[in-house]
This record gives C-alpha cells, sequence and structure tokens, in this order.
C-alpha cells in the first residue's frame, strides 16, 4: 500500500511535535526536581530554573558518564578541552555565533604546566574536585566565568555543590552527586518517552 505525501507530511509533524513536547516536559522535570528535592536550603525557584544551572547539570553527568574521577583524566579533558577551543578561535564565525570575545577564548585555555599540575592535584581520593576558575574553563561556551561563580554559589547553598579552600588559595567545588542523579533521571525519562512516539507509515511491512 502506497503511502500518500500529505499524509506522510501530517506524520511527520505530528511526530516533532510530539518530540517537542517531550523535550519541553522533561526540562521542567528537570527544574522541578532541583527545586522539590532541597525546598529546605531557602533558595527560591527563580535563583534554581536558570539554563546555566541545567548546564552545570550536564557537566556533572558527562564527567560521571565518561568516568572522569581522577587527576589524569580530568588532564586528558583538559587537553581535549583545549582543542575545542583552539577550533572555536579559529572560527570567526563560531565565536561570533556565541557572543564569546577571542580573548576570553583564549582565557579559557590550559595554557601552561602550572595549570594542568592545578587541575590534576585538586582532584583526590574524594572525587573530582575542580576550582572555580577551571570549572569556569570547562563551561566558558555556555556562561561567562562570573556567571558560573554565581550559579556555583546558588547550588552551594542549595546543597547541590560542595565548597572548600584549596593549599593555592582557591575555592574548590564538588558535587555531592545529586545534581547528576536528577540530570540522569531527566534524560532517562526523556528517552523512554521519545521511544513511544510512533510513525504511522514508517514501519515496514506496508503493501
Amino acid at each position: 500500500m502506497s503511502i500518500d505525501l500529505e499524509d506522510r507530511r501530517q506524520d511527520d509533524l505530528e511526530a516533532d511535535i510530539a518530540v517537542f513536547e517531550n523535550v519541553s516536559l522533561a526540562r521542567a522535570f528537570f527544574f522541578e526536581v532541583v527545586e522539590n528535592r532541597n525546598k529546605d536550603s531557602g533558595v527560591g525557584a527563580r535563583e534554581l530554573r536558570q539554563d546555566t544551572v541545567y548546564q552545570l547539570a550536564e557537566f556533572y553527568y558527562l564527567l560521571g558518564v565518561f568516568e572522569i574521577d581522577s587527576g589524569d583524566g580530568l588532564a586528558r579533558l583538559g587537553k581535549a578541552h583545549n582543542r575545542k577551543i583552539e577550533e572555536l578561535c579559529e572560527s570567526p564565525d563560531l565565536h561570533d555565533k556565541l557572543g564569546i570575545q577571542p580573548q576570553r577564548l583564549h582565557d579559557a585555555m590550559f595554557d601552561s604546566d602550572e595549570k594542568f599540575a592545578r587541575l590534576q592535584a585538586n582532584c583526590g581520593a574524594n572525587g573530582v574536585r575542580l576550582s572555580q576558575s577551571d570549572l569556569a574553563r570547562f563551561v566558558i561556551e555556555y556562561m561567562s566565568p562570573e556567571t558560573c561563580r554565581n550559579v556555583v554559589k546558588i547550588l552551594a547553598q542549595a546543597g547541590y555543590l560542595h565548597l572548600t579552600n584549596s593549599p593555592f588559595r582557591a575555592v574548590l567545588v564538588a558535587s555531592n552527586g545529586r545534581l547528576e542523579e536528577i540530570y540522569g533521571e531527566h534524560i532517562r525519562s526523556l528517552r523512554l518517552a521519545l521511544e513511544t512516539i510512533s510513525r504511522p507509515g514508517r514501519g515496514g511491512g506496508g503493501e
């Protein structure tokens, strides 16, 4: 049985809308859980329902997914980060789209042995700890260093991040695991929802 082109377009549109709705619902679920799990912290919904909170959650989630939990792992991540920043710096179109000045991109690189040594040294037996400066380097595509510090402060007040002082007089940031756990729940719920979206006329067995 042949499939009418107009029916196929309608099927595509309905599937696209279903994807949009599920992505929106999953994102709303993420923020709702982040807000409700630490309701007694005194941090308001307006502070927690920010894209930058979502992006930091994604960063820590990916650290866990790729098992980056040692100084050597962070060093490899730092080198990969440098290569990505170099690509951005070499492409005016890309850094213009991101709205980031080339100098700020250069500042976000781990461009010395000392920076790599500190990056590795800060990661102890208790897992990944990053200085606020190093964390800001890793997420420079999504937020400025100033914004990163503000979001870290909010998430620490909300009980998702732990702050300590390093011997290098830097503030170290560590996740207690709850933020990336919520992000993982969000991703799984989105995956399961998208798996249920049927696309009539796209299966096999038609005549």
